[in-house]
This record gives C-alpha cells, structure tokens and sequence, in this order.
C-alpha cells in the first residue's frame, strides 16, 4: 500500500500558509490572522498523523513530499522506504 502524495501536498499546502499569515500577523499586528495560522499548522499536523503512517508499521507518520524526485526516507521503525503513489 503507498501514501497519497495528495495528503502530503496538502499538508505541505497548510504549512506554507500558515507560515505566510502568521508573517502577515507579525507585520500588521493582526490576532485573526495568528489563530488562523495556528489552526492551520493543526489541521496540517492531524492530517500528517492520520493519513501518511507507514503503512507497513503505522507507527511513525512519513515526510510529506510534492514530487518522488527526492532521495528515498525509510520508516524508523521498520526500516522499509515511505513509497508515495504516483500521482
């Protein structure tokens, strides 16, 4: 079984906004836009944990990835490689 690569772009999707409004937040001075961003990172961390566990062992969550064109991860615990689809 591989993990989507659409939850792992995703989750790199969210972080990249958060990262962006919490800058915005910083230079205006804006508290919506800092709880945005913390809700953000949260929603990228619960669907990290929930949908990109190794599917071998499930213990650990796998890196998010855009491409497959990056060097090959392995699973910490069970030592098999985090295989993405091809999508």
């Amino acid at each position: 079984m591989k993990l989507l690569r659409k939850y792992a772009r995703i989750v790199i999707v969210l972080i990249v906004a958060a990262v962006v409004f919490a800058l915005i937040a910083i230079i205006a001075r804006n508290i919506l836009l800092a709880i945005l961003s913390v809700l953000l990172i949260t929603a990228s961390a619960i669907i990290r944990f929930t949908c990109l566990r190794c599917p071998n062992c499930g213990r650990y969550s796998a890196p998010p990835r855009w491409s497959y064109a990056i060097k090959t991860i392995h699973c910490p615990g069970c030592g098999k490689p985090f295989e993405y689809d091809d999508e």
